[in-house]
């Protein structure tokens, strides 16, 4: 996937899978900026891909997740938005405005996770948990605002890897996705462009027969999601 995403070890089958996923939806020629959301303070949760990538080089498969996917789960005050953004994937999006305790979830068997999303020249941030349900887990509260680029340009929606969770157990896990404590306005599509962008969910699993390849974590503290310092294109 290039030098720059071989420091973060990502160079496997899968990821060179997941970068030609996302150099496919930074160039879609149907995308236009007119379907950009206004520049206010909203939260966007799951505006973004999410690449659980198997670290065996046999047997992956890609798994593309809507927001109409009964695998997802949505719980608080999550209304469905009629057509309107045209881009957006089947025509509709779910939305939770004002309710702070919402939040998505989805389960994926695999290795690793990463979190690829475009930033945006004004206040935007989501929060990462990996496995909820583990009394270790640690949330990461992430900032997607592009602190650089203060207008719309055609570069400040591109995806980026953003965080990652790596040498995970080759078992099935969960991920949430919520605004974080101030959550005010939240938006899942999971299949969604803006501007220049497709954002939507896709993991990547092993099959049956690389199970057994699979690394076993050791470190001693549970596997979460962490920032990249420096968010970079895949290439």
């Amino acid at each position: 996937m290039g030098s720059r995403l071989a420091s973060c070890r990502l160079s496997t089958p899968s990821a060179y899978l997941a970068a030609k996923a996302v150099e496919k939806v930074n160039h879609d020629p149907r995308s236009s900026p007119d379907h950009l959301p206004s520049p206010c303070f909203f939260l966007l949760l799951v505006a973004c891909l999410f690449f659980a990538l198997p670290l065996s080089s046999a047997g992956p498969s890609n798994v593309t997740i809507d927001d109409s996917n009964t695998s997802v789960t949505f719980s608080g005050n999550w209304a469905q938005t009629l057509p309107g953004y045209d881009k957006s994937f089947n025509g509709t999006y779910k939305t939770a405005k004002t309710d702070p305790s919402a939040y998505a979830e989805f389960k994926f068997t695999g290795t690793a996770v990463y979190f690829i999303s475009p930033r945006w020249p004004f206040p935007v941030s989501t929060r990462l948990t990996l496995d909820p349900g583990s009394p270790d887990a640690r949330p990461l509260v992430l900032s997607l605002e592009d602190y650089k680029t203060r207008t719309v340009d055609p570069n400040f929606s591109l995806a980026m890897v953003l965080a990652g969770a790596t040498g995970l157990e080759n078992k099935e896990h969960t991920v949430r996705v919520d605004g974080g404590d101030n959550a005010t306005y939240a938006l899942f599509d999971a299949f969604m462009e803006i501007n220049n962008t497709q954002l939507h969910l896709r993991y990547t699993t092993l099959d049956s027969s690389d199970a057994s390849s699979a690394p076993t974590p050791t470190s001693s503290s549970a596997p979460a999601f962490t920032a990249y310092p420096t968010p970079f294109l895949p290439a």
